[in-house]
């Protein structure tokens, strides 16, 4: 009696794990992407709500004269911080 016996594994059996594993990559990398682009969304999105206070302030704007929203407050205190 022979007690060695082979095992072969068949193509599509390595074919689906090969699938398996590519589909975990390209879902890894799809996630990446969206939390980049959402990142970067954020950003622009910070960048030009500061230039819009940086422009209020440098020409005088007031869309209700005599009152400072509590983001005009923190803008204003960051950057008499900062410079």
């Amino acid at each position: 009696m022979n007690s060695f016996v082979s095992h072969k594994v068949s193509t599509k059996a390595e074919a689906s794990v090969e699938e398996g594993k590519s589909e975990k990559k390209l879902i890894f990398w799809e996630t990446v992407n969206i939390v980049v682009k959402t990142t970067g969304v954020i950003t622009w999105f910070c960048i030009l709500l500061l230039t819009l206070l940086e422009v209020k302030r440098y020409f005088n704007i007031d869309f209700i004269p005599g009152y400072n929203s509590a983001v005009d407050d923190v803008y204003n205190a960051v950057r008499s911080i900062i410079f």
